[in-house]
């Protein structure tokens, strides 16, 4: 496989995700994406998805964990998906497509939920990262504070909530305030992530108020 119109730093990734494991294990298997491996791994540490859920995704594009909830779920749940980009979906799966950031969407997405008793939010949401660490964390953060925003407003009492996060300064603040509001929180580093990656995610269960 050649690289020659790609950058440095960019051949580097693609030559990566080349030869990654669950790379090539998703296309084999014709899943939609890396992320499905990530929210299996969850899901067999925490137990979370049940028959007749209904679960909000956030940065639901390609769709990796909409559809790994949705075999769970099966015909009497559902999934609602949001994204500013465009996702494959299911018969179970209702998709939005759209910026929460935008106030008026997210409005307006908040009104489209409301008649439906959420059991598990969960958000793959990530900035388009500048290289500029002042920017992304205050992106990261905004992402994390616009998730657990729409969590709090959602939410039953014995609610899952499952987020992606970086490690940073901002990290203990916010890890914080999800143990004032769950009454279990925890924090996992993939085995489904690369070895150089900061990311790692957060499950919180049953709501304390």
């Amino acid at each position: 496989m050649k690289y020659k119109k790609f950058s440095k730093s960019s051949k580097i990734w693609l030559k990566r995700n080349s030869i990654n494991k669950n790379v090539l294990i998703s296309k084999e298997k014709k899943l939609v994406s890396r992320s499905w491996f990530k929210i299996h791994e969850i899901n067999l540490k925490s137990n979370i998805f049940k028959n007749n859920m209904n679960i909000i995704d956030l940065g639901s594009s390609p769709g990796g964990w909409s559809k790994y909830a949705s075999k769970y779920i099966k015909n009497k749940g559902n999934i609602i998906s949001c994204d500013i980009n465009n996702m494959k979906f299911t018969n179970n799966i209702i998709f939005y497509k759209g910026n929460l950031l935008n106030k008026k969407f997210l409005k307006l997405f908040l009104k489209k939920i409301s008649i439906y008793n959420i059991d598990v939010l969960m958000s793959d949401m990530s900035p388009n990262i500048s290289g500029n660490k002042c920017v992304d964390n205050c992106n990261i953060i905004n992402l994390l504070n616009l998730s657990f925003k729409i969590c709090k407003k959602i939410f039953l009492k014995n609610g899952i909530y499952i987020v992606k996060a970086f490690e940073g300064t901002y990290l203990n603040k916010y890890i914080k305030i999800l143990k004032d509001f769950f009454i279990n929180v925890k924090i996992y580093k993939l085995k489904s992530s690369y070895n150089s990656s900061r990311e790692l995610f957060i499950v919180g269960k049953g709501t304390i108020r």
